[in-house]
This record gives structure tokens, C-alpha cells and sequence, in this order.
């Protein structure tokens, strides 16, 4: 990932490869247990079948392909992102904004190992409720279809319709008003508030999963206004895709130790990452706040310049010399022969030219 707008710190660099790491691990987890059974079609049945019971769809195998091939479009698509550069593609990805995409993301865990450590605490057989007590299998599709339908409800549909009503209200054409970057940060700030409320009081039952869904939706919310929906769907897939991947290695003892340490150190990048946007959004206020440069002046330091005092002057005729300059001497406007020196009254400058004139008309 070379950088042509600034040098990476060191930091940056480990959180980047931290977070492409933690993305391609969730991603062939996906792929390890999903192709196995899109070639078997007894296991997308039951496969179906079981998903039914915990979504309230009524999943036929047609179904099961489908959802899959959406969730594999939409990742793939989103990974193809992290590298490609191009304004259009999902509000377009400068290599700035993935520096800052993969803080969020460190953030992002940081939230969800706090949460999870609550949720531990306060409902203790959560860990045994469904999808947990499944398969791998079974829970890598039921995390990738939740994070899949959680997106679309829950980030895409409600921002979008925030995006049209501020659009609306800015009197912007419906077609700029759903670039959700064209909103200010204090707009993005509250839609993300307001949004993240009302999803977390749709799906909460208790306050301790209110809390919980609260801040996961806060994040999310505020990775797709920032960096758009592609960022914010990868975020949420690669942290669900987690849970399966834990599942898979409990069952080897170095694995198992190494996972949770990884999580750990992740968690610490979230810290490092939310102290360095803590430090980023006063810089950022006070760059904005400045008044523009322009051109050269842009790239010159900005320094106070000695203001010059110019001597006015008027082209007239010296009586003494000939010369056809004189400065203005103020407060009294008399005139001085810039050759010879010699004063003149103002009143009488203009008799004198007519005189020389008279007698010597090609000399001036």
C-alpha cells in the first residue's frame, strides 16, 4: 500500500497491515466453510433450514445460494476497495482516507471486546445462546446474512433517506444530497446519534443490549459517513467473521492463545488509533478555520513583507536642467527635479512648460 500524499508513520503502518490482517483472516474463514457446502446441496438445505428458525425466513436452498453470492459480491467488492484509488468507487479511497479507515476499524474492535467483557458480566449464558451453540458452518452463514441485512436496515436505508432530507433542507439537487460526505461534520455527527438510537431501540429487549448495539451502530455509523458503505459493511463482516474463526481454532491449544492475543493487540491499536483522532479533529478544526492559499502562495511561508512607501511623481520640465521628471513633495504638492534637485512651486510648473515649449518644442 504505497502512499503518494505523505509518509506513513510507523503506527499508521502497523495498524493498516493489523487491519488487512484481521479482514483477509475473516474473509477465508468465510470462504473455508461456505464453498464446502455450496457443493453439497443436503447441507444448504439443513443449512436453510436452520437459519429459519433463527431469522423468521423461511430459507429455501435457492435462497441460501443467493444470500451467499450477495455476501460474497458485496466482500470481495469491498476488499477491492481497500486498493483501488478512484474517486467514484464508494466516495473514492485516497490513501489518507484508508490510513484513517483502518483507525476506525482498530477502534471499532476496541468497542466490541469492551462490549463483549459487559456482556460476559451481565448476561453470562449469552455465549450459549443461538447461533453460538451451532456449527461452524451454521454460524459463519447466520454472521455473514446478519451483517449482510444489518447493513442494509440498519446503515444503508436510514442514511440514505437522512442524506435526502438534508439535501432537501440545503436545497442541493436530489443526486448531490446522497453523497453522504457533502454533509458537514456536525450533521454527520447528529444523523449518526439519531440513527444509532432508533436501530438499537428496534432491536434491543434489555439495556444492557441497548448499550451494546448503541455504540457498535455509533462506529458504524460513523465509519460509512466518513468512508462510505462498502468501509462501514466490511468492518462489521470482518468483526462477526471473528466469532467463527474462534469457534473453528478452540480446539487447538495454540491457536486458541494466539486468536485472543491478536484480539488484545488490536484493542491496544484501537487505544493508540482513538488517541491519534482525538489529536487529528483540533488540527483539523483549526486547518479549516484558515484562510485558503492560492496558487504560489500556498507553497511560501507566510511572512509579514515591510510596506514600501512610494514617492509620487508627474512628468513635467525642469527650468534648470531640462529634465522631465519631478517627485511630488508633500504636504505642500510643490515639485523636485529628480536629476538636479531643483524646487519648483506647484502654481508655477505649468507657466515654465509653456514657456520651454515655445522656444524648443521637439526637446521634450
Amino acid at each position: 500500500m504505497p502512499g503518494k500524499e505523505g509518509k506513513k508513520t510507523a503506527g499508521e503502518l502497523i495498524v493498516a497491515y493489523s487491519g488487512l490482517a484481521l479482514i483477509f483472516i475473516s474473509f477465508f474463514t468465510f470462504l473455508y466453510l461456505i464453498i464446502p457446502d455450496l457443493t453439497s446441496p443436503g447441507k444448504i438445505t439443513a443449512l436453510g433450514d436452520k437459519v429459519s428458525g433463527f431469522s423468521g425466513l423461511n430459507f429455501s436452498t435457492t435462497t441460501v445460494y443467493i444470500i451467499t453470492f450477495l455476501i460474497l459480491f458485496f466482500t470481495v467488492f469491498a476488499i477491492f476497495s481497500l486498493f483501488y484509488r478512484n474517486e467514484k468507487l464508494s466516495m473514492g479511497f485516497s490513501d489518507e482516507k484508508n490510513r484513517r479507515f483502518y483507525g476506525y476499524l482498530m477502534i471499532y474492535i476496541l468497542v466490541q471486546l469492551v462490549l463483549s467483557e459487559l456482556i460476559t458480566y451481565f448476561v453470562p449464558n449469552y455465549a450459549n445462546e443461538f447461533p453460538f451453540n451451532e456449527t461452524a458452518p451454521i454460524q459463519n452463514f447466520i454472521f455473514s446474512y446478519q451483517t449482510l441485512l444489518e447493513a442494509a436496515l440498519y446503515e444503508l436505508l436510514p442514511i440514505t433517506v437522512a442524506a435526502v432530507i438534508i439535501s432537501k433542507m440545503h436545497g442541493t439537487p436530489l443526486s448531490e444530497g446522497i453523497r453522504f460526505y457533502r454533509m458537514n461534520g456536525t450533521e454527520r455527527h447528529v444523523v449518526s446519534v439519531i440513527i444509532s438510537i432508533v436501530a438499537s431501540l428496534l432491536v434491543s429487549a434489555s439495556v444492557i443490549t441497548f448499550i451494546t448495539a448503541f455504540f457498535s451502530l455509533l462506529v458504524l455509523n460513523e465509519i460509512f459517513l466518513n468512508f462510505g458503505f462498502l468501509k462501514a459493511y466490511l468492518t462489521n463482516f470482518a468483526v462477526a467473521l471473528t466469532n467463527v474463526t474462534a469457534f473453528l481454532v478452540a480446539g487447538y491449544a495454540t491457536m486458541s492463545v494466539a486468536l485472543p492475543l491478536f484480539l488484545f493487540f488490536l484493542g491496544f491499536l484501537g487505544v493508540y488509533s482513538l488517541v491519534q483522532l482525538g489529536i487529528r479533529i483540533p488540527n483539523e478544526a483549526r486547518e479549516t478555520s484558515a484562510p485558503p492559499l492560492i496558487g504560489e502562495a500556498a507553497e511560501q511561508p507566510l511572512t509579514r513583507k515591510p510596506i514600501v512607501e512610494i514617492e509620487p511623481f508627474v512628468k513635467s520640465r525642469c527650468p534648470e536642467c531640462g529634465q522631465a521628471t519631478y517627485h511630488i513633495l508633500l504636504p505642500n504638492m510643490n515639485m523636485k527635479c529628480t536629476k538636479c534637485g531643483h524646487e519648483l512651486d506647484r502654481e508655477s510648473i505649468g507657466e515654465t512648460n509653456i514657456i520651454i515649449d515655445a522656444r524648443n518644442p521637439s526637446k521634450f
